[in-house]
This record gives structure tokens, C-alpha cells and sequence, in this order.
């Protein structure tokens, strides 16, 4: 009957999902946001523009795919998301001292963002906001 076809579609489709998402399958992820983000033209000129980013909050790589091209896939998805969306560009937070992070980061064309603290005087935190234009 079209109900216990049904129930074998369902049970497949969970055995499915779940041996995907079971952390041994599980090889990274990133985790991010669309936003809008208000941001001055110059400090001369008060108008404020509004512009819609991604941002990254984390991306996670298990120590057995590091450096394989998993997070640099991930990241040029989001590329990919953000320039057919026509999104400015791509944030993220990263802290300094993580090099081998900035390094990553970089090399996909990443520079520091015009938020940074360290463009007004705050030069000893932490971190650092980066950022990539999509236009």
C-alpha cells in the first residue's frame, strides 16, 4: 500500500540523514549569517549606506581533513552565495594570534576590514575583523 511505501521512503531517508550527519561522516562545516550592515561613507560626509554581508561566525575542519581544500571549498561557496545574491562582501572575526587562521584567510583574499579596531587606536585587542569585497 501507498502507506507503508511511504514509511519505508521515510525510514530510508532517516537512516539517510542519519549516518550523514554521524560524527565520523562529518568532515566540516561553516557557520554564517546574511546580514545588513550600516556602514559611513566618510567621516566628511555623514550619509550612511546600508549593505548586505555574510558573515562567518565559524568554520570547523575535523584535524583529519585539514588542509585537504575542505575550508577553502567552504568559503568559496559562500563566495559563490554572495556575488548570485549581489552581497558587498564576506566578515569575519579571527583572533591574531591564530596565524595559521590569518594565513587561510588571506590567502582567499581577505584584508583587514574598515571596522577593525586597530584603524581607531585600539591596536592591542585580540582579534581582528577581516573582510573580502564580492563587487
Amino acid at each position: 500500500s501507498s502507506s507503508e511505501e511511504g514509511e519505508e521512503k521515510e525510514e530510508a531517508l532517516s537512516k539517510l540523514t542519519s549516518e550523514l550527519f554521524e560524527p565520523k561522516n562529518l568532515s566540516g562545516f561553516i557557520h554564517f549569517r546574511f546580514e545588513v550592515e550600516k556602514e559611513e561613507q566618510t567621516s566628511s560626509n555623514k550619509n550612511v549606506k546600508y549593505i548586505p554581508i555574510i558573515y562567518i561566525y565559524e568554520i570547523q575542519v575535523d584535524s583529519r581533513f585539514q588542509r585537504s581544500g575542505i575550508g577553502k571549498l567552504l568559503v568559496q561557496t559562500l563566495f559563490q552565495i554572495g556575488k548570485e545574491n549581489h552581497l558587498d562582501k564576506i566578515k569575519l572575526t579571527t583572533f591574531k594570534f591564530n596565524e595559521r587562521a590569518v594565513s587561510f584567510y588571506q590567502k582567499l583574499g581577505f584584508e583587514v576590514d574598515c571596522t577593525d579596531p586597530s584603524l581607531f587606536g585600539c591596536p592591542n585587542e585580540d582579534y581582528q575583523i577581516l573582510s573580502v569585497s564580492l563587487v
